[in-house]
């Protein structure tokens, strides 16, 4: 099943692992996203929505739109986080990510691949400065996108890959140390 229209308007809002159609019992494992339309309205109504919690069904993080989204938890079964997750709720600040889950990890709020080498996803509401942990060697497309609170972001020189935009629409960030001896 996927999940095409919500309107619970809570501040916490935990997707169910499953649900029943008929008699049937089917595992919600994603959000149902309108391939013509940008930003995913199935949350157009949820106006009051601050938490947002996946159950271990769901396989993939679609693009949605959820303004007042400050915290998100993330079960154990995703394994596609799209590049546009979450990127239009400009106040998230806290992603946690299931420790059981194979592909993914959270370090400070910010989600990796479970490796530890490619940044996948910093939240819109992380603010100041960030340093990108030793180790990490890819920066994904849209990583760091729409942040409105970062004013610097330190690469390490264990970066070799940093996809173009990566680092996009960041409007107070004013500097990039990038530590490697030959720019990637």
């Amino acid at each position: 099943a996927l999940l095409t229209k919500c309107y619970v308007d809570a501040e916490k809002v935990v997707i169910p692992e499953k649900v029943k159609i008929d008699g049937n019992e089917y595992s919600v494992q994603g959000f149902w996203v309108i391939p013509s339309t940008p930003i995913n309205d199935m949350f157009v109504h949820n106006k009051k929505i601050k938490t947002l919690v996946l159950p271990n069904s769901f396989k993939e993080l679609s693009s949605v739109y959820l303004p007042n989204l400050t915290t998100i938890k993330i079960g154990s079964g995703v394994k596609i986080f799209s590049d546009l997750a979450f990127y239009a709720s400009k106040n998230v600040k806290t992603v946690t990510v299931d420790a059981k889950n194979p592909n993914f990890m959270s370090k400070d709020n910010v989600v990796f691949t479970k490796d530890g080498k490619e940044l996948v996803y910093c939240p819109t509401g992380k603010a100041g400065s960030y340093t990108i942990p030793k180790g990490v060697t890819t920066l994904r497309v849209q990583c760091i996108w729409n942040n409105q609170g970062l004013t610097e972001v330190k690469i390490p020189a264990s970066v070799t890959k940093i996809y173009a935009g990566s680092i996009i629409d960041c409007a107070k960030l004013t500097d990039i140390v990038n530590l490697a001896k030959t720019p990637q």
